[in-house]
């Protein structure tokens, strides 16, 4: 099946789709050794999954079901109400995007534009927020600008390659939960793994870049001016992305919510929602299900409730802890 109908609802079941594998300069091998993540050219280095998406040209399909073959774009257009239920569409298209990263180096020091910023500048609103999943020894994020950080200082320090001085270097462990508003300044560090949970968007303006060469052997281009409109230098006075890892509802911002789930060998956890609901599995394993049908997912594995599901269950699968990620559009 390619496509369907428009006015006939389709069956409701967990929607597991084909990822798109991204090709970075700071990627590694670890998304294909770990995840089973497929590239194109096994000689490029490979930093994003993107598992849940649907933007202009960059739209997934699902792989399973009686849906197979239809991309996430044409569920929007043709079937909103059985997606989306109450839920927002952001500029037309799925709200939500979510990944996995593999940092093998340290990215670009870069901050995304709020809804604001994104009107002045032409791009799409971008808040984030992520979990650890592996830290190689020294690995760490930049989060957030220093109380000295100027808007001229961070300018100059753009300029004569000394930003990092001006950026907060903070320590994190598996399982931690950070959030990254719009117009926080941010990079991650090499060394890396980290599931994400954004809105729709791949808007990003760099700061900095370490000096390093694209995967074309030149320069990648700086973004100071559109960087500098998208900041929020109040961050630096109340930072709202300190690692936490409490379970439950881990992050609550104006785009999505997100929760954490331990499931031990059997136990369960119901979501119940008048939206779509998204999930990986962090850890162990799960099996999700909504309508009459379930999907089994290992680490790395991600699914997607529509809201005419209403209610999704997830089940731990064995004698252990098992995590799984879930999250919904506001």
């Amino acid at each position: 099946m390619s496509e369907t109908k428009t006015g006939i609802n389709p069956e409701v079941y967990p929607l597991v789709f084909k990822p798109l594998v991204k090709a970075r300069v700071w990627g590694g091998r670890r998304l294909h050794e770990e995840f089973g993540r497929e590239s194109m050219d096994p000689t490029v280095p490979c930093g994003e999954s993107w598992e849940i998406v649907d933007l202009p040209g960059e739209s997934c399909v699902v792989a399973k079901g009686s849906l197979k073959g239809v991309t996430l774009t044409t569920l929007v257009k043709s079937h909103k109400q059985w997606l989306m239920g109450k839920a927002s569409l952001l500029n037309g298209r799925f709200p939500l995007l979510l990944k996995l990263l593999d940092a093998r180096e340290t990215l670009s020091v870069q901050v995304h534009p709020d809804e604001e910023a994104a009107r002045r500048l032409g791009g799409r609103p971008k808040t984030e927020a992520w979990v650890v999943l592996d830290v190689q020894p020294g690995g760490c994020l930049y989060l957030g600008l220093q109380e000295r950080a100027t808007p001229h200082a961070v300018r100059m320090a753009s300029k004569d390659n000394s930003l990092e001085k001006l950026l907060n270097r903070v320590e994190v462990r598996p399982m931690d939960v950070i959030y990254i508003p719009a117009g926080t300044v941010h990079a991650i560090g090499g060394g890396l793994v980290l599931a994400e949970m954004q809105q729709a968007s791949d808007t990003t303006y760099r700061l900095y870049d370490w000096g390093r060469m694209g995967l074309d052997g030149k320069p990648r281009p700086l973004h100071i001016e559109e960087a500098m409109e998208s900041i929020d230098f109040e961050f630096r006075k109340d930072p709202p992305w300190m690692p936490r890892r409490d379970l439950g509802k881990v992050v609550e911002s104006p785009a999505f919510i997100m929760e954490i789930a331990d499931l031990k060998d059997g136990e369960e956890y119901e979501v119940r929602a008048d939206c779509p609901v998204c999930a990986m599995c962090l850890e162990g394993a799960v099996t999700a299900a909504c309508g009459s049908k379930e999907v089994a997912l290992q680490r790395g594995g991600v699914c997607l409730s529509p809201a005419a599901a209403e209610k999704t269950v997830f089940r731990g699968l064995r004698d252990r802890i098992n995590k799984v990620l879930v999250s919904r559009p506001l």
